[in-house]
């Protein structure tokens, strides 16, 4: 299925009806598609912002374009609704729905909220398709800092959202994998491995066993006690618990890869919980992607937050 196919697929009304008259080249490196009511409609390509025409033209200004209104809308939410009625309320409690490919579709509307959580959202007026993009060998610059001596590193990624910090880890698994470490993929998005209907859509290497739509906290427990584990990888490590899970694994001798949010050893100092992390040391390398350019390395430290000598990129 193509990464036009899979987008399209989940799309109602006009938008549906815009979208596929879009060149199929523009979906191989689109970023996101924002729907908002009332609003024209924006696609991010290359770090480039686009607007739609009707006939599925993209312009750099807003004039004549297409702007979705309150049916396209619903129309949209009532066919992701459609995939699967079950599980349907669970994901709009999280915001968010993960679809065939990997790509993340996230909502905004009426937070119906009941003890502090919310329990559901109403009145959808804004979707977020955020595509997922395979790129074979982009992690190859980082490897060297990453497997050293015949070990895996314990290893962070950071940068702010929309930086690619998810592209390079799905690669940097299929590289350790391929490298023939035991990796456990804790997905709990189903965006690295890209699960869909009992498949997995996107290649994480030879030697990875993949854990799909289960919590950070609990996959990393469950994978140490079940799959015996090398190395174990997850995406945007958040809270504590999170973090006692990668700490516990650890101590267990499992190499982890994890990403987080952060510009900046600072911006980790800041986080509850980390000041701990970082003062046991339980990273040994900390990779800081640029903030304007997607996949771009900035810099490599150490658990400290001091540079390492800079490594030759792997060679196949």
């Amino acid at each position: 299925m193509s990464k036009k196919t899979e987008v399209t697929a989940v799309l109602g009304g006009k938008i549906k009806e815009v979208c596929e008259k879009m060149d199929e080249k523009t979906f191989l490196s689109l970023q996101e598609i924002r729907i908002r009511q009332g609003r024209p409609l924006c696609l991010k390509k290359d770090g480039q912002t686009y607007f739609v025409t009707k006939s599925g033209v993209l312009k750099e200004v807003k004039t004549n374009v297409f702007i979705p209104d309150r049916r396209d809308i619903l129309s949209t939410v009532e066919v992701l609704a459609g995939y699967s009625r079950f599980a349907f309320q669970e994901e709009m409690r999280r915001g968010y729905f993960t679809i065939a490919g990997g790509h993340r579709v996230g909502l905004c509307g009426h937070a119906l909220v009941q003890d502090g959580a919310v329990v559901e959202l109403r009145q959808i007026t804004g979707l977020n398709i955020r595509c997922a993009k395979e790129v074979k060998g982009c992690a190859e610059v980082i490897f060297p800092y990453v497997v050293e001596k015949g070990r895996v590193q314990n290893t962070l990624i950071l940068s702010p959202p929309g930086c690619g910090k998810t592209t390079l880890l799905r690669d940097l698994v299929r590289l350790v994998s391929n490298a023939g470490f035991c990796v456990g993929l804790v997905d709990e998005r189903s965006e690295i491995a890209a699960c869909f209907g009992g498949e997995t859509g996107n290649d994480c290497g030879e030697n990875t066993d993949v854990l799909d739509g289960c919590p950070k906290t609990e996959g990393i427990l469950m994978l140490l006690r079940s799959m015996a584990p090398e190395v174990i990888a997850v995406d945007e490590l958040g809270g504590e618990n999170d973090l006692a899970a990668v700490f516990e694994a650890s101590l267990c001798g499992v190499s982890v890869i994890a990403t987080c949010h952060g510009a900046c050893y600072a911006d980790l100092e800041r986080r509850k919980g980390w000041k701990e992390v970082l003062d046991k040391r339980v990273f040994d390398r900390l990779i800081f992607l640029e903030k304007d350019a997607v996949g771009k390395l900035r810099t490599v430290t150490d658990g400290t937050g001091k540079g390492v000598k800079k490594k030759e990129a792997l060679v196949h």
